[in-house]
């Protein structure tokens, strides 16, 4: 299930919108989670 979610928050590739596209999801989020979400997007835009 959490996998699942993280898979869509990634997929929707825009950092700054996650908290509002998800905002429930992202409060229960850990701070871990936050941290490694926002490393894999930064990445993600990088590798194009």
């Amino acid at each position: 299930m959490k996998e699942n979610i993280i898979k869509e928050i990634a997929n929707y590739n825009i950092e700054e919108d996650i908290e509002k596209a998800f905002p429930n999801v992202w409060r229960d989020l850990s701070q871990l989670d936050k941290t490694y979400l926002t490393l894999f997007m930064t990445d993600q835009k990088k590798s194009g």
